[in-house]
């Protein structure tokens, strides 16, 4: 298992695992994990030998989007901002390349929850596979956001626009 609040590689012959783990959190991602899981896509960018891409997180929860703990080390309104921009830009970036660029058949193993983020985080990889009971949710408008990693324009292109 992982330590808490991190992003880890893990490799069994040519499948390579993302694990994320804030479990106290739903593996909602810190900062630092939004960091952490930047620089092991690059790793992947780099990898020859692994050809399978699995997604998941730890504690039986898939991920809770972005912490809202990081919101509190933030004191002013425009500091505020700055730090939803610079999330906004690294996990567009991060989710975009897993999304476009790895040459991996990726899947995301959802377990429990992918709320908010972590639904757009599930939205970047090829497949979904869903545990019995799992989430997908969307709830950026009732928090007053739009999705700004990438996910809503993923789910639009999965599912088509309805009606």
């Amino acid at each position: 298992e992982a330590d808490a609040h991190s992003v880890t590689l893990h490799r069994n012959g040519a499948i390579a695992t993302l694990l994320l783990a804030n479990p106290r959190e739903k593996n909602a991602l810190t900062p630092a994990m939004m960091c952490d899981l930047a620089d092991r896509v690059d790793e992947l960018e780099a990898d020859a030998h692994s050809v399978g891409l699995l997604l998941r997180g730890q504690a039986g929860s898939f991920c809770a989007g972005a912490s809202f703990s990081i919101f509190a080390d933030a004191p002013t309104e425009r500091e505020l901002r700055e730090l939803g921009a610079a999330m906004r830009t690294v996990m567009a970036d991060t989710t975009g390349r897993i999304y476009s660029r790895l040459p991996h058949v990726s899947a995301a193993l959802i377990e429990g929850h992918a709320i908010g983020g972590g639904a757009e985080l599930a939205t970047c990889t090829d497949l979904r596979v869903w545990a019995p009971g799992a989430q997908l949710r969307f709830v950026h408008a009732r928090m007053g956001l739009t999705p700004g990693w990438g996910g809503g324009a993923r789910l639009v292109e999965a599912i088509g626009r309805g009606g």
